[in-house]
């Protein structure tokens, strides 16, 4: 799957978004400036939806920061595989990645905007809604 748009960010510029598999990247005047990886919807048993994809990775370049870049890329990622799950908050076993401190702010706004599930540790097993 491929599907790519073009949005203008908080500073004015024309950022194309591209939407590649289960990645997106992000570029302006030809350059890629951001991208955000995920594992992709994962199966656990044909009886059983999948996972959602989990955000291994993003990056957006230090220049082009706090311009909804990043969000952006979460939107239109969750168009086409639906809504992510968070990547790890805390350095994992094995010294698997984790959120960074801008990785977090970023995660936070796309929970509050429902691109992102909340943590799993934040779910309430309880709660009637679920």
């Amino acid at each position: 799957m491929r599907n790519m748009v073009v949005f203008r960010d908080k500073a004015g510029r024309d950022i194309r978004i591209e939407v590649l598999g289960d990645c997106a990247y992000a570029y302006h005047d030809g350059n890629q400036i951001g991208d955000l990886f995920t594992t992709g919807r994962l199966e656990v048993d044909e009886r059983t939806e999948d996972l959602p994809a989990e955000i291994t990775g993003w990056n957006v370049n230090a220049n082009y920061r706090n311009a909804g870049i990043a969000t952006e890329m979460v939107r239109q990622l969750v168009d086409e595989i639906g809504t992510l799950a968070p990547g790890k908050r805390d350095r994992g076993i094995g010294g698997e990645n984790a959120l960074t401190d801008d990785g977090l702010h970023t995660t936070l706004k796309c929970q509050r905007l429902g691109l992102i599930y909340p943590f799993p540790d934040e779910v309430d097993l309880y709660s009637e809604e679920n």
